[in-house]
């Protein structure tokens, strides 16, 4: 498996995305389990979009675009 991590910082915020070529999962019928759950809350918890794109034998993708005004140094807990 290979993991592909970017991080952009844009006018209006910042942009994370994690991609891997792993064996993916059908988000639709799989529990997502803690870790992509808190992932989840903690970016709505700071203004943050997170987006989970996976297909079976697909890998996954991971997106947290963090708005300007989200981002002022704060950690989401």
């Amino acid at each position: 498996t290979e993991i592909l991590v970017s991080i952009a910082v844009r006018s209006n915020g910042v942009r994370v995305a994690i991609l891997d070529n792993g064996s993916g999962l059908d988000v639709e019928a799989v529990d997502l389990g803690n870790g992509l759950r808190n992932m989840q809350r903690r970016a709505q918890k700071m203004g943050a979009q997170f987006s989970l794109i996976s297909a079976p034998k697909k890998g996954t993708l991971i997106v947290v675009k963090i708005p300007k005004e989200a981002h002022d140094g704060r950690v989401a807990r």
